[in-house]
């Protein structure tokens, strides 16, 4: 019964907006590199040190690492080595679709291993959690 009221919710949101995005904690895993990368350009404020701004700015960076910090641990991989290795590629412009295939246990483009998002779920998974 939960599993049908589950899969009703998605189709209702994917009906109203058909929108996808990649899976697997890529789209967290690029939200948290453009951050940490905004952060390291801070000048800061007159207000508050730079370092306070942008350690304040690397937090929200880091927590949103949590998604695929999670699916790691639970598809039993390295979870040091696999966020690492993820980090690592999207810290390269033009590889926002790479996320952590949790069947085949490795990074995979998104795309490839057809693992995809309804946009309207994470869109509200974003604001409510910022």
């Amino acid at each position: 019964e939960r599993n049908l009221h589950d899969c009703l919710g998605v189709s209702k949101n994917i009906f109203c907006d058909p929108r996808l995005i990649p899976g697997g904690g890529a789209l967290e895993m690029e939200i948290s590199c453009r951050i940490n990368e905004l952060a390291s350009q801070y000048e800061g404020i007159s207000n508050f040190p730079t370092e306070q701004v942008t350690d304040r700015i690397n937090s929200v960076g880091f927590a949103v690492e949590v998604i695929p910090k999670t699916l790691a641990t639970n598809c039993g991989v390295d979870v040091v080595r696999i966020i690492t290795d993820l980090r690592s590629k999207h810290s390269q412009k033009g590889n926002f679709f790479f996320g952590i295939d949790g069947n085949k246990k490795k990074i995979c483009d998104m795309r490839e291993s057809d693992v995809w998002e309804p946009a309207a779920v994470k869109n509200q998974v974003l604001k409510t959690a910022i």
